[in-house]
């Protein structure tokens, strides 16, 4: 079994003891967890997230700009402003994302033009998307608030949490 928990960076002393505790009491359980931090179990695995490649990041922005912009392709004279863009918010998945999603109302050249005000660009996500992640500058502001060890909230209001004090929860990839 496979029990992903995501975004732990803001629970990471929470959910770590948690996933330790459930992989004691459940051998064949797996855990996936995402974090900006490592939960620091024993058996933790860590696997970095990197930019993505040249290539990958054009067919990302690509599969994103035609979600909000049916029919969008890549073609001969786009291929290489796509790359521009790309390259120009350093592979960052989310922010090609960001990025993609301003072709409602604009063309890959007016997005290109704009990428020296990345902030002032990348402003307008999805409005069903966690808060976090709907603008480039909040991605900043959350990685700021980890860095600043701000992000080590409680787990109220999560269910599976006992009450009792105790940390329920502990993360790693599985041992």
């Amino acid at each position: 079994m496979l029990l992903l928990l995501n975004n732990c960076e803001h629970l990471v002393d929470a959910v770590a003891a948690l996933a330790e505790r459930l992989l004691r009491r459940c051998p064949l359980l797996r855990v996936l967890a995402t974090s900006r931090e490592p939960l620091g179990i024993t058996g933790e695995s860590l696997w970095p997230v990197r930019p993505l490649a040249p290539d990958p990041a054009a067919r990302l922005f690509a599969d994103r700009a035609a979600a909000v912009r049916p029919g969008f392709i890549v073609d001969e004279a786009a291929s290489a402003t796509v790359r521009r863009i790309c390259d120009g918010l350093d592979g960052l998945a989310l922010a090609i994302e960001l990025a993609a999603a301003r072709l409602r109302t604009l063309d890959v050249e007016e997005l290109a033009a704009r990428l020296n005000d990345r902030f002032g660009l990348l402003s307008r996500g999805s409005r069903t998307a966690d808060a976090r992640h709907r603008t480039l500058r909040a991605v900043v502001a959350g990685e700021e608030q980890c860095a600043h060890g701000g992000a080590k909230g409680g787990m109220q209001g999560v269910p599976g949490v006992d009450g009792s004090g105790e940390a329920p929860l502990r993360g790693t990839f599985g041992r």
